[in-house]
């Protein structure tokens, strides 16, 4: 059905379905769709279901251009009110994830394995001069989990970021 509708009807029909789901109200709107197991809310467009936050910024402001998030000024995934979104690239997200405070760290993360206790010991074993090999069997973890440690890249808000007995220090790691 999608397949033989133009750009402009193709909207049309998302608008209809996304005005069927939404609840609209003073501040954050509502969602009576789809949710993820994340937080976002989904919507079909074409073959496939979008996250409704963006559904309504094509509605209401326009096709959104290639390489560019539709972005939460309010934080509230659930949102889809187009005064609370705005665009910006992957980079702008994550500044603005960094700036709110609402980057996962440590035992916050989803797919976190480890507690801080156990990586202030993994920190210590590596000053020691044990190996990622060693470290991943004994805190049953890949040994990219213990390299990410030991170079910084993550855990680094506890116990300090500097573990190989040479110093060396990761300059640069592109998420």
């Amino acid at each position: 059905m999608w397949k033989m509708l133009n750009e402009n009807q193709k909207i049309e029909r998302l608008k209809k379905s996304f005005e069927r789901k939404v609840i609209m109200k003073e501040g954050c709107w509502g969602w009576f769709g789809y949710r993820t197991n994340t937080g976002y809310v989904l919507i079909r467009y074409e073959k496939d279901k979008i996250p409704a936050h963006r559904a309504s910024w094509i509605i209401h402001k326009g096709i959104i251009p290639e390489g560019m998030m539709v972005l939460h000024k309010c934080d509230n995934r659930e949102c889809t009110n187009p005064k609370h979104l705005f665009l910006g690239t992957h980079k702008d997200n994550m500044k603005d994830r960094e700036i709110k405070g609402r980057g996962q760290k440590g035992i916050t993360h989803h797919k976190c394995k480890l507690t801080e206790q156990q990586v202030l010991e993994i920190k210590n074993l590596i000053r020691k001069g044990l190996s990622d090999s060693d470290l991943s069997k004994r805190f049953s973890v890949n040994t990219g989990t213990i390299w990410f440690i030991r170079n910084g890249v993550t855990w680094n808000h506890i116990g300090g970021n500097q573990c190989q007995q040479n110093e060396f220090i990761l300059t640069h790691f592109d998420h």
